[in-house]
């Protein structure tokens, strides 16, 4: 007998009184009450041990070593076959590297956001046809997902309905115990359509590369077997999340008016909505794992072999993690959030959802509905525990309207109208869209990435903030020329003139501009840039603010002439005239209020470090250069504990880069340092962080790093590799 099946460890509470049924009616009220009562629950109803607080349940994913996706005769084997969610490494890296060169952030972007617009048109049509008290879910958000999904694993022929039969089995047959002689015929009939559909596109698979999941473990020489079982797993998992997503956010912007309206005025913020929504409502409730020796978990000990569940419905909104958590609010900042999990196993597919549903399905959505909403958001019906959702939501309209293209395509082709001086080494410059609907909606805090042409036919990309206002039919940027940069400043200083069209990728903002009794302000040479809009947007709300303004000489800080005008909220503070400034003098009490930064990364370090002492939440920054910029790239040797390979990483080399040279496969999504995916285990050695996913706390312990971006302080590193 498995020890998930013996009576609970001592000291680990019983949730007998937890029923299947009273999780699939509500799950809030139950899974809070367990975590107010205790961090980890035997639940009888689960035959599982629950794993509630946010930061037990991000350990469990983490933590593959210690909670392995792997359990012989699971159902999701059984239906599909061994597919990457369950397995661990080293067998699930190749298979989620194969995948990730679909999913990539810039992929998703470049490649597959115009299909996910082109799908969204067609089905917005199919809604429109079918009139008000049309199905939002059967008539608009399953058939996207489905085609969608098709698109992204290889099967962009195969009808939408087809695909949604196959998800429908699979789920079924995940979901039953082996005893309904129904599902096990609908799952064989599934398995057989599929495997026949894979098999053709196998077969013509050297003539027409497309960059799909498919095609990219076909390059990747996966067997035939593997194939079939990841294309099924994106099949199964790959719909309801992106279908609830949408349903659930339209049912809750329904129900949160003030946040409704100023999404539809702001389509920008419908990337904040679809962040929120899957915190507030997650598409999947729990992780299963099985412990593969005995563990503490918040001060109980679990023993070997138990059946672990994180229970991410508890997670998402544990108070220690996120204030006022059972608030639905597009204004919080959810990042972090376990929605997707975490680790080498969070779900591939999440930046493809993001784009499919926040960028643009939703707005596309309410832009072409005057009055969309659900015809009774009060008898709506969520359905689910391990997978929760609106399963249908009857919605009307007061109107369509002609569909706009605004934002159907990525990137924007703009020409540079103005060029000027804005202070010594700063040029200023104003991109006119060349399509005539104008610039693409944007928020203060928002960046442009803008492509420069380079001599040999290609190009390269930097990301500028935007410094003009959200009103004007320009998008306004200021760049200062470095001289030890990569090559961006250069070129707009030297090359770039009035008359050329250059692309840029739609606004993006990952510095919110959250609402605040009290603002203030922090900017650092051509950090001024973003802040500038901000300042605007508080002085348009009547929201105090004050802002201390840093430069090395006043000839050199651009928009002095505009600061002027608010007198003595703005400080200027020209090092060469008044010396090093005393952060802790301009910042001495900053108690309900809010703290925005910009600038050198050593300006930064600065105010995290005297951050410490206040309210969590108040410091937010944003950094032009990755942390700890001013500590050179240098060579360094990585130990891989675990296997014992030894690697020398060089300066120009990234670890994943280094690994992948030398044919080890690691879990990575964003390449970024955002996502959590390529967490690793730091055995020996100082990390030299720069990633934006650690807390500070956790920098300081060292535990872990982020492999795609951060590097080593110490001439060796240890992995547990």
């Amino acid at each position: 007998m498995s020890a998930s099946l013996l009576p609970p460890a001592p000291g680990i509470p019983v949730a007998d009184a937890v029923t299947l049924e009273a999780l699939n009616r509500d799950p809030w009220p139950v899974v809070a009450a367990l975590r107010d009562e205790a961090p980890v629950h035997w639940v009888p109803a689960l035959n599982r041990y629950l794993v509630m607080g946010f930061d037990d349940c991000r350990f469990v994913e983490t933590r593959p070593d210690i909670f392995t996706a792997v359990e012989d005769r699971h159902p999701v084997d059984r239906t599909i076959g061994r597919s990457m969610i369950r397995k661990d490494d080293p067998n699930h890296a190749p298979e989620r590297h194969a995948a990730n060169r679909a999913l990539r952030i810039k992929v998703v972007a470049d490649r597959w956001r115009p299909v996910f617009e082109e799908n969204t048109r067609v089905f917005l049509d199919q809604l429109i046809a079918a009139g008000p008290g049309a199905d939002l879910s059967a008539d608009f958000a399953a058939p996207l997902a489905a085609s969608n999904v098709a698109a992204l694993v290889g099967l962009k022929d195969v009808p939408a309905t087809v695909v949604l039969r196959w998800s429908t089995a699979f789920m079924a047959g995940a979901a039953d115990p082996g005893a309904d002689v129904s599902i096990r015929r609908r799952v064989r009939e599934a398995n057989a359509e599929i495997d026949d559909v894979i098999a053709s596109v196998v077969a013509g698979s050297n003539r027409a590369p497309d960059g799909t999941i498919l095609a990219a473990m076909i390059d990747a020489g996966m067997s035939l077997e593997t194939q079939r079982a990841n294309v099924k797993l994106a099949i199964s998992g790959g719909i309801n999340e992106p279908k609830h997503a949408l349903t659930n956010a339209v049912w809750a912007l329904a129900r949160h008016r003030e946040q409704h309206d100023r999404a539809v005025a702001d389509p920008t913020l419908f990337e904040a909505v679809f962040e929120e929504i899957v915190r507030w409502l997650p598409p999947v409730g729990v992780i299963s794992r099985r412990t593969t020796c005995e563990v503490e978990i918040a001060g109980v000990t679990i023993p070997e072999g138990a059946q672990i569940g994180a229970c991410l419905h508890s997670a998402n909104r544990d108070p220690r993690r996120f204030t006022a958590p059972d608030a639905f609010d597009i204004d919080r900042d959810s990042v972090g959030h376990l929605a997707f999990g975490a680790g080498p196993h969070m779900c591939a597919g999440r930046w493809a959802a993001q784009c499919a549903v926040g960028q643009v399905a939703l707005p596309q959505l309410y832009a072409r509905f005057s009055g969309l909403r659900p015809v009774d958001s009060e008898g709506a019906a969520f359905a689910g525990w391990t997978f929760r959702g609106l399963e249908t939501l009857p919605v009307t309209w007061d109107a369509v309207r002609t569909p706009r293209a605004t934002g159907a395509v990525v990137p924007l082709e703009v020409t540079v109208v103005d060029k000027s001086i804005a202070a010594e080494g700063v040029c200023a410059v104003t991109l006119r869209p060349n399509s005539a609907t104008g610039p693409l909606p944007w928020q203060p805090g928002a960046h442009l990435t803008v492509e420069f042409p380079t001599s040999d036919d290609a190009s390269v990309e930097r990301q500028y903030s935007l410094c003009g206002s959200p009103d004007e039919p320009d998008y306004r940027i200021a760049v200062r020329r470095e001289e030890a940069g990569r090559g961006g400043s250069d070129y707009v200083h030297s090359r770039l003139a009035v008359g050329d069209r250059i692309r840029i990728s739609p606004p993006r903002n990952n510095f919110v501009l959250y609402p605040a009794q009290r603002y203030r302000f922090v900017a650092g040479g051509i950090g001024i840039t973003p802040i500038v809009p901000m300042i605007a947007e508080a002085h348009r709300r009547g929201v105090d603010w004050s802002l201390l303004y840093l430069g090395r000489a006043r000839r050199g800080m651009p928009f002095l002439d505009w600061l002027s005008a608010f007198g003595d909220r703005v400080t200027v503070w020209p090092s060469a005239e008044l010396g090093r400034v005393r952060l802790a003098d301009h910042l001495s009490d900053v108690a309900g209020e809010l703290v925005y930064a910009c600038g050198p990364g050593a300006l930064l370090d600065e105010l995290e470090e005297l951050s410490q002492q206040w309210p969590a939440d108040t410091l937010h920054v944003e950094r032009f250069a990755a942390r700890v910029s001013d500590l050179p790239n240098k060579d360094f040797r990585l130990n891989l504990a675990r296997s014992g390979i030894v690697l020398d990483v060089a300066a120009e080399q990234t670890i994943v880069d280094a690994l992948q040279s030398a044919g080890i496969e690691v879990a990575t999504s964003c390449l970024e340092g955002t996502c959590r995916t390529c967490e690793t285990t730091v055995v020996a050695g100082t990390p030299c962080h720069r990633d934006s996913a650690l807390t500070e706390a956790e920098r300081q312990r060292s535990m872990t790093m982020m492999i795609c971006v951060s590097r080593s302080q110490t001439s060796e590193l240890t992995l547990d590799l």
